[in-house]
């Protein structure tokens, strides 16, 4: 898929998809945070907001603000 093979917006959407659990995919938060950060590290914007939206609200295991401050930054 484009996603496996370095496509940031298409990893973005991965993220998505397991975060919502659409289009058939089983929703899978731990994936979802995955696909967005390679997408972020690529600086993907709505990633990179994504990343921080998952330390701020805990889902990235667990809350932390300061990591989503500067994912924020």
């Amino acid at each position: 898929s484009r996603a496996n093979d370095g496509d940031d917006e298409m990893q973005f959407v991965a993220g998505g998809y397991f975060e919502d659990g659409r289009h058939g995919v089983k929703q899978n938060i731990a994936l979802s945070f995955e696909w967005y950060k390679k997408s972020a590290f690529q600086g993907n914007t709505d990633a990179l907001q994504s990343v921080a939206e998952f330390y701020a609200d805990g889902r990235a295991g667990k809350l932390d603000g300061w990591r989503a401050i500067a994912w924020f930054a």
